[in-house]
């Protein structure tokens, strides 16, 4: 798990495949401006789980899907994005 800053928001980083999908997007953040924090008490506004190879993220079945196309799913459930 990494955090990372921008504009007054804290965004919590997860990969659950593997440190190198982490590093990866955690460069593609960087050059969005992110800035890693290195305070890991700090208490993020957003969470970002990251899976690939087929690992599936659970979505609640309460989630509303606001999306298909290309390939990808993008379902609401309250606050959270699943995609």
């Amino acid at each position: 798990m990494t955090l990372y800053r921008s504009h007054g928001l804290t965004l919590k980083l997860r990969a659950l495949d593997c440190e190198t999908t982490e590093a990866s997007i955690g460069h593609l953040l960087q050059d969005l401006s992110w800035v890693r924090e290195e305070a890991e008490d700090a208490e993020p506004s957003l969470c970002l789980k990251v899976s690939h190879f087929g690992r599936k993220i659970e979505v609640p079945a309460s989630a509303r899907e606001l999306f298909h196309a290309d390939g990808f799913r993008g379902f609401e459930a309250g606050d959270d994005f699943y995609l």
